[in-house]
């Protein structure tokens, strides 16, 4: 809610964050995460090996996911009109209770769609974090074999636990749809 603040300068700042990292790949996120306190303070915030890195990706990956949904949630908030907040008003509703029992479940509304595609990219994009590791496994050893042993198994790991997650996310999506279009088995 940070854009959507009164607080000019609040709202200038979280709206140049909220650009630069939409803009951004996150694969250049995570380097900078792992690398960036390294070279600027001269100290591993992170920790040293599989737990620092993780910790440093898990960051990134948070700090992604918040500018992007902080944008869902403001569209969702901003795209209500201004006469539902009116007729609350008329209703003699506080501001608090016109967003909570108004505005609120109108918003939900709006950005199920748009939260559903981010959890679903969110899914594929861990992803990212095995190429990353291979990235800095690579570079710390030259590219052993058992690494490539290692890079082998941990993708026959994910592979199943993508089509695990596939088959939840699809059945929940079935689900959902019944309940949403009245049609349930």
């Amino acid at each position: 809610f940070g854009s959507m603040s009164r607080f000019k300068p609040l709202s200038y700042l979280t709206k140049i964050i909220v650009w630069i990292v939409r803009g951004t790949p996150l694969m250049i996120q995570l380097l900078i995460f792992y690398y960036f306190p390294g070279l600027v303070l001269k100290n591993n915030i992170w920790g040293s090996g599989e737990t620092g890195r993780f910790i440093a990706a898990s960051m990134a990956f948070v700090f992604n996911y918040a500018c992007y949904f902080s944008e869902i949630f403001r569209g969702g908030i901003e795209a209500i009109p201004k006469g539902q907040y009116e007729a609350g008003q008329v209703l003699g509703m506080t501001k608090t209770q016109i967003f909570f029992r108004v505005v609120l479940l109108q918003v939900v509304k709006r950005i199920t769609a748009p939260i559903g595609n981010e959890i679903s990219a969110g899914l594929l994009e861990p992803a990212f974090l095995l190429l990353f590791e291979v990235v800095m496994l690579l570079s710390l050893s030259g590219g052993s074999h058992r690494i490539m042993k290692d890079v082998e198994e941990a993708k026959q790991k994910y592979f199943c636990i993508m089509v695990n997650l596939t088959h939840a996310a699809l059945a929940a999506l079935c689900y959902t749809n019944d309940i949403f279009t009245g049609y349930v088995f």
